[in-house]
């Protein structure tokens, strides 16, 4: 897979809205969860596209628990497994599993 060609201007502007990620990421604890997201004082960011990859693949073993309050789904894959890389991540993250809370 070719990976497209950006300009340095479109780089940059990427970096800058990761480094404003990072910056919130580091709160006092005092937000709570779920975040009221007011749209009206969002502010827009330009970030390089998230990038998944292998999700297409079919796992060898797959686990759903439900715990009541939890649903999660995780699974085993051999020897490729799937992650998520670029967009405002500095790393590579490989797929453990997902949850849903109700």
């Amino acid at each position: 897979m070719m990976d497209s060609v950006h300009s340095l201007e479109q780089e940059q502007e990427w970096e800058e809205g990761k480094v404003l990620i990072r910056r919130l990421a580091q709160t006092d604890g005092t937000l709570i969860s779920p975040i009221d997201l007011t749209l009206d004082i969002t502010t827009p960011l330009s970030l390089e596209k998230l990038r998944w990859l292998n999700f297409d693949l079919e796992p060898t073993k797959l686990k759903v628990t439900n715990t009541g309050e939890t649903a999660i789904v995780s699974g085993k894959w051999n020897p490729i497994r799937p992650y998520l890389n670029r967009g405002p991540l500095d790393a590579t993250y490989v797929f453990s599993q997902l949850h849903f809370h109700w």
